[in-house]
């Protein structure tokens, strides 16, 4: 039977001196907690604590863990907290024991799928609450009863509802093989980081638990080879469409990744009606529980969250594979800059009342990153730190985000998607109807900030050119608005 956390007093608590499992956080042990059930007397749980002498960082992420699984809700596939103690000089968490001795189970190709369902599964839930767990692996799934693998150890996780992104600040110890390219350079995190975190998964499932990246150290050579295309080989008990699966969860654009639900529907197809079926009525009790757990209102959005930062927006484009190359301007970011290159002109931004102007020139893929850049305004010069991505590809897209200003404020999102040597010659008038040019296949739309409505269309010049070398620049003949880069 399901039930709602409690708060636990150290009194209630009795350990059994028996340790169920340890790491870099902490420890758990088995113990029995009295109350804990109405019906009944005592009840068999793991108790996960932070190690003694552990510095505060550690501690701290044991709060952050419970922060999460306190609002998270339940799923048959994830850890459920059953209470915990947060008073007193002890800080603990509370929840179902799996302890199930399967090491002589004799596992199938059809378990192997079977996990990584229903991994996928419990990671949908987490992404459908807007939580990023942060460390995804083997490590930290559990298999229980009934073949059921449960996703434990939130003590990464973080909340998402203030911004889809998440910028990793300090120096904290991070599971670098299993890290997403933008994870590792820039240190920010979201659901696709999660997502390429889940391919390794899957090549840490069917390869039996071998470590990633065999034999290799992860150096600044290895991810320069990840930068350049290199990827790990199909592990020998993946099929085709499992390893291809795996690839497009380490495509290097986070948004050409696929979905948590994508991910699910397509390794369940591999499986019999009847086992999907099975462990859907195996969560029923779970959603069910959750729909009539009274809420006023979505605690996860109470939950006190870190600065984000959203810098990754999707590439838009018109060709098949969704790719594309983009370019991403903000005045808000965390991360450490690169410093400008010695040439000035190679990244460069002018602002003021009636233009807005960037100028990239011979941009390859390693030249993607952050930028400390100066900007012109009102009020004087200022700094801007600008996100640049780049990719050596056959057709190349534009994504520029402007801000405009006239009796209130509006968002104003221009897109561009050109044919290699395509020029477009637009400029930031006002029109009341949409472009569209199929010769050169390009197109631009404007939103509202708030609102699905199409908002009148501005023009700009842009000029793309294959083989990632971008020149783009807007230009306005109306004296009032002041347009300023910005990223949503």
């Amino acid at each position: 039977m399901l039930e709602a956390s409690n708060t636990v007093t150290k009194e209630e608590c009795r350990y059994q001196g028996i340790q169920l499992g340890s790491g870099a956080f902490g420890v758990v042990m088995k113990a029995e907690v009295q109350g804990l059930r109405a019906a009944e007397s005592s009840t068999t749980v793991a108790v996960k604590m932070a190690k003694k002498n552990s510095d505060f960082a550690l501690v701290k992420s044991l709060v952050s863990e419970l922060k999460i699984m306190s609002h998270l809700g339940q799923h048959l596939n994830v850890v459920n907290l059953l209470g915990a103690c947060t008073s007193g000089e002890d800080g603990y968490l509370i929840s179902k024991p799996f302890n199930k001795d399967n090491s002589n189970k004799r596992v199938t190709t059809k378990d192997l799928i079977c996990w990584s369902y229903q991994v996928a599964r419990g990671m949908e839930y987490l992404a459908s609450r807007k939580v990023l767990h942060g460390d995804l692996a083997t490590r930290n799934i559990l298999l229980a009863d009934e073949n059921v693998v449960k996703i434990c150890d939130f003590g990464f996780a973080k909340s998402m509802y203030h911004d889809d992104n998440y910028t990793k600040k300090g120096n904290d110890p991070l599971p670098l093989k299993w890290l997403s390219i933008e994870a590792l350079r820039d240190r920010v995190f979201s659901t696709q980081s999660d997502i390429w975190a889940y391919g390794i998964v899957l090549w840490e499932i069917f390869s039996l638990a071998k470590t990633p990246y065999p034999g290799k150290q992860f150096d600044q050579q290895l991810f320069d080879c990840l930068l350049e295309g290199y990827r790990m080989d199909k592990p020998d008990y993946a099929t085709e469409d499992i390893y291809n699966l795996m690839l497009e969860c380490w495509k290097e654009q986070p948004m050409l990744r696929p979905s948590f639900t994508e991910c699910a529907d397509r390794l369940g197809n591999m499986l019999e009606e009847s086992v999907v079926q099975h462990y859907m009525e195996l969560n029923d009790p779970y959603m069910k529980f959750n729909a009539m757990t009274p809420e006023t209102e979505d605690y996860l959005n109470k939950i006190n969250s870190p600065i984000y930062t959203n810098f990754c927006a999707n590439t838009p484009s018109n060709d098949s594979d969704g790719q594309g190359t983009y370019l991403n301007m903000s005045k808000r970011f965390d991360p450490s800059c690169k410093k400008l290159p010695s040439n000035s002109k190679k990244f460069n931004i002018i602002h003021d009342y009636n233009s807005s102007r960037v100028v990239v020139q011979n941009a390859r893929i390693r030249d993607s990153g952050y930028y400390e850049v100066h900007a012109e305004n009102t009020a004087g010069m200022e700094k801007l730190k600008v996100y640049l991505a780049v990719e050596d590809i056959p057709q190349v897209a534009v994504n520029v985000d402007a801000f405009y200003l006239k009796s209130e404020e509006h968002t104003v999102k221009c897109t561009v998607l050109a044919e290699p040597q395509a020029s477009v010659i637009l400029s930031f008038t006002p029109c009341e109807q949409r472009i569209c040019n199929e010769s050169n296949r390009t197109y631009i739309s404007v939103y509202h900030q708030n609102s699905s409505t199409i908002a009148k269309e501005y023009y700009g010049k842009i000029k793309a050119i294959q083989s990632g070398h971008i020149t783009c620049s807007a230009s306005t003949d109306m004296a009032a608005p002041q347009i300023t880069p910005v990223l949503k």
